[in-house]
């Protein structure tokens, strides 16, 4: 279970990673801070 849970942790930082890359290149300046973003998830 434990597993799982990581692997899926690490798709959806892999999705924000994209997320955040996709809208530095649109122009869009985002400021979330990493502590939110865990909340968020968690």
């Amino acid at each position: 279970m434990q597993q799982q849970l990581s692997k899926i942790e690490n798709g959806i930082n892999c999705n924000l990673a994209t997320f955040l890359k996709v809208c530095n290149a649109l122009g869009l300046k985002i400021d979330l801070d990493q502590p939110k973003i865990t909340q968020l998830v968690g």
